[in-house]
């Protein structure tokens, strides 16, 4: 049987798998290449022939605005093939379907299926990188030469029809892996589950990224990665095979924006989807588009039914605007929201969080009285409105009131620890509960 030369220059670093194709032949690659740097073009491997493929790579284009050969195929000197940047095709070949992203400057998944119309006479090539390829114009048919100013970051090469399942559970490993959106596409795990629903997840189809436990592509990630400059990424100390969990945005833009009730949130929402046997901490880190915000962050976890289940403080803080977060548990499915006080200039007054402290302690014009029962707070005009943040022992937010000074706290349930004392828009104190009126 004649054979097709696929003609790819990889870097040394670059794994090359041939995998056994006789057990599970629609699942594995004919050819696959994965590495930990990039692939350099040409490429050349050897292939069998075929009267139809699949190809999926990570790529990006470096000259988005002109006409770029991604690869072609070849009867002798004869261009029978060539699949263009802009997703065309030459004659005589004849495409079937592709997918083609929306803006080639930028990382994609690119998938294309495609069926050859070649004589299995005569000796083949398929090349990626640059060819020679006939345009088709008002005069006929002429000879140009057209560049691959491309990146690639894995290529895998299927010669035969893909089922769909195979192929959506193929593009969801390239995704998550490299922290690529697919374009409204499920995102399907190699069993056939749905991690990522175009309809239901729809308005958080963007930024999307992951971590996951994928024992048949040999992909295992408890940290996940982005191409795109997603703002939040998480990470898990350990995952079993077949757990992931997603999470997505709503596109929103991350600056500050008032809320009726002093608070300023971010604008933007995030969606996290756990595919897990039982739960586990799930960490996040998050840049932050403005560290001014930083004393004050919240990050709210909302159930599907829009109510508050959790409200996060942050682990740490780092000088250079990353916050991060512990989601200890939560529903398979919840939304996250940021929430924080404009602290420029931040008045800040705390007193010791230690719920042993006596009453009648004083820091810097709060004070709770020797009863216990009431705090008062010196240096406002009457009637001066306090907001109150109640939490407790695990500083799990509870809930928010409202009250003048003096403050009273006796009827405050007794699962309240301390309270945060908010006037102006600004932290003024975090003050304990003191034990004897619990």
């Amino acid at each position: 049987m004649r054979k097709l030369i696929l003609y790819i220059l990889i870097h040394m670093s670059i794994v090359l798998w041939a995998l056994p194709l006789d057990d599970s032949p629609s699942v594995y690659p004919d050819i696959w290449h994965r590495q930990d740097s990039m692939v350099q073009i040409p490429l050349e491997d050897s292939i069998s022939w075929t009267d139809e493929y699949y190809l999926f790579s990570v790529i990006r284009s470096l000259q988005p605005d002109s006409t770029e050969c991604l690869w072609s195929f070849t009867e002798g000197d004869t261009v029978s093939l060539a699949v263009l940047t802009d997703g065309t095709y030459l004659f005589p070949a004849g495409k079937i379907r592709s997918r083609h992203p929306a803006d080639f400057s930028r990382w994609c998944v690119y998938a294309y299926h495609s069926g050859l119309r070649i004589d299995s006479t005569k000796s083949h090539s398929m090349r990626l990188g640059e060819q020679v390829v006939y345009r088709q114009d008002s005069i006929g048919l002429m000879t140009d030469t057209l560049p691959a100013a491309i990146e690639v970051e894995e290529i895998a090469y299927f010669g035969r029809n893909v089922p769909l399942p195979v192929s959506g559970s193929f593009q969801t490993y390239l995704a998550l892996k490299y922290g690529i959106t697919l374009d409204y596409a499920p995102y399907l795990s190699p069993a056939g589950d749905t991690l990522w629903y175009p309809e239901a997840d729809e308005h958080y189809y963007h930024h999307v990224v992951g971590i996951g436990s994928d024992t048949l592509y040999g992909w295992y990630n408890r940290i996940s990665e982005t191409k795109e400059d997603a703002l939040i990424l998480l990470s898990a100390d350990t995952l079993m095979p077949g757990e992931y969990v997603l999470l997505g945005d709503d596109g929103g833009v991350p600056e500050w924006t008032p809320e009726p009730d002093g608070l300023y949130s971010l604008q933007c929402t995030w969606r996290m989807r756990q595919s897990l046997r039982q739960r586990i901490p799930i960490s996040l880190r998050l840049s932050l588009p403005d560290i001014g915000m930083a004393d004050s962050l919240r990050l709210v976890v909302i159930g599907m039914n829009e109510h508050p289940l959790h409200v996060i403080t942050p682990d740490s803080i780092g000088r250079d605007s990353i916050c991060y977060f512990t989601i200890d548990e939560a529903e398979s499915v919840v939304q996250l929201r940021l929430y924080g006080l404009p602290l420029d200039p931040l008045v800040r007054m705390d007193v010791s969080r230690n719920d042993t402290a006596p009453a009648g302690d004083t820091e810097d014009g709060i004070i709770v009285d020797p009863s216990g029962k009431k705090i008062i707070v010196n240096g406002f005009p009457d009637g001066q409105i306090f907001y109150l943040y109640l939490y407790d022992n695990t500083a799990k937010y509870l809930s928010t009131l409202s009250a003048l000074s003096p403050i009273d706290i006796s009827a405050l349930p007794s699962s309240v620890l301390y309270i945060e004392i908010i006037a102006n828009n600004q932290i003024i104190g975090a003050v304990p509960i003191p034990t004897n009126i619990q």
